[in-house]
């Protein structure tokens, strides 16, 4: 996993564990690829995912929740989510 997060957060831009409450638009899109990749591609819980992010579960469902939407719409991230190897 130490390698995905290199790799995230180096295309993104982010660092996947800053604490701030308000997230900086490239640290929230950083953490919806982690949790897409963590929970899809890997097989982790929702509840370690939150761990790895400083977030609980809850959060990481909402942002799979959010993933499909930013995939279609939105332009950058799908460029930067698609450079993940």
């Amino acid at each position: 996993m130490k390698d995905l997060t290199q790799q995230i957060e180096t295309i993104f831009k982010a660092d996947l564990k800053d604490s701030s409450k308000r997230g900086k638009r490239n640290v929230v899109f950083a953490r919806i690829a982690f949790a897409e990749i963590a929970r899809y591609k890997r097989g982790i819980t929702l509840t370690k995912i939150g761990e790895m992010l400083g977030r609980d579960h809850a959060t990481v469902c909402h942002y799979l929740m959010r993933f499909n939407e930013l995939y279609k719409f939105d332009i950058e991230f799908k460029e930067l989510f698609n450079r993940i190897k």
